[in-house]
């Protein structure tokens, strides 16, 4: 019933002629829109007026529903075109519709999902890790160890798990390598936590059946929603990639191989050489 309730919500606050329409019909369910009691009136499309938008009234340049160019400008890249488009409200259907779906299979994994299982929810897609190479076991517990010492030592209050954190991003739940909470996201974490907040550093040891995730979707998820720092590690070839954040995308900072020093940014003071992570 909650999930029928939120679609009707996002349809008919999508098309004020709906509302007025059903809310006729079915005065009963007035109490589930709030913002629409006595004394509103959405009003509705005409083809000589465009539809206001939500939240503007007055003297408001936007209030005769044509969203000024200076506004345009600030919504994200990824917008523009759809803003551009005549098609516009049914692609934004067509969105809610996949957003609804991927709620319900992410209701599902976390129903499945329990400590005995290593998974991740990506995009919808879930992905299974199979046991884990020599290697890959050996270049985690290193880079654990080095960076646990150097935190327990720098960063009081701060947090560092491996492996089995399930982070929860904004359209994914993953289970990073490393995953590092600097002191004001760390006193947010209580014991019994089991969804953690998006961190400020991760890093990924390379795995065959893993890379085109650490390199793919998982990897555009931690920059989407701001991890500042990812590391990805290849035991094969023994280097790791440094990765920062710049808007909503990763900038290749170095590649350190074994024999130079890699420096971190988040964690101000620590520096290693892949070696001691590669080299058993």
């Amino acid at each position: 019933m909650p999930d029928f309730i939120y679609a009707c919500k996002i349809i008919v606050i999508s098309f004020p002629e709906i509302l007025l329409l059903f809310l006729s019909a079915f005065p009963e369910t007035k109490t589930l829109f709030p913002q629409f009691q006595i004394g509103f009136t959405p009003r509705l499309r005409s083809p000589s007026k465009h539809l206001p938008l939500q939240g503007f009234s007055g003297n408001n340049p936007a209030a005769s529903g044509v969203i000024p160019v200076a506004m345009q400008s600030s919504f994200h890249p990824l917008l523009q075109p759809l803003l551009a488009s005549g098609r516009l409200p049914s692609l934004v259907a067509q969105l809610n519709r996949v957003v609804l779906a991927e709620e319900e299979q992410r209701r599902d994994f976390y129903a499945w999902l329990d400590e005995d299982k290593k998974a991740e929810f990506v995009l919808g897609e879930i992905i299974i890790h199979s046991p884990a190479r020599a290697a890959y076991i050996e270049a985690l517990d290193n880079l654990h160890f080095l960076l646990r010492a150097f935190i327990k030592a720098h960063f009081p209050g701060s947090r560092l798990f491996r492996e089995q954190a399930l982070v929860r991003l904004e359209r994914s739940d993953v289970m990073p390598d490393l995953v590092f909470f600097q002191e004001e996201k760390a006193a947010g974490i209580l014991p019994d936590t089991k969804l953690f907040p998006v961190p400020d550093f991760v890093v990924e040891v390379l795995s065959p059946s893993t890379e085109k995730y650490d390199r793919g979707a998982k990897m555009q998820e931690y920059a989407a929603n701001g991890v500042a720092e990812y590391w990805i590690a290849d035991p094969d070839k023994k280097t790791i990639e440094q990765y920062v954040l710049q808007h909503d995308t990763y900038r290749l900072e170095t590649i350190a191989r074994t024999g130079e020093s890699l420096s971190a940014l988040i964690l101000s003071g620590f520096s290693l050489d892949p070696a001691a992570v590669f080299e058993f």
